[in-house]
């Protein structure tokens, strides 16, 4: 290598660590869908020391996955709950209800 080559520089976030927290889209319909995304955020979280949350967005109808939000969220808790265990990383569930 050439001693006067330039070098990439190399970025340190301010405070520490580059990622805190890997935000997931999930849709709880389709969760067999998932497998390559799970397993790369689990990666993730775990190289960085990070949570994974995942986020699921639901209607306040009842629908084919959960009869209301409250439902919903704890599925989405469940599910979150069983990939920290799957994956032994830190997670989060984070639902948001559309009004359509």
């Amino acid at each position: 290598m050439d001693d006067h080559a330039e070098k990439p520089e190399t970025y340190v976030r301010k405070g520490g660590q580059m990622y805190n927290n890997i935000m997931v889209p999930v849709d709880l319909g389709h969760t067999k869908t998932l497998g390559r995304a799970l397993e790369t955020a689990a990666d993730l979280a775990k190289h960085y020391g990070a949570k994974v949350t995942y986020v699921g967005v639901t209607s306040s109808a009842p629908g084919s996955v959960a009869n209301s939000p409250e439902d919903y969220q704890a599925k989405l808790g469940e599910f979150a709950k069983t990939q920290a265990d799957a994956h032994d990383v830190k997670t989060a569930a984070h639902s948001a209800v559309s009004h359509d």
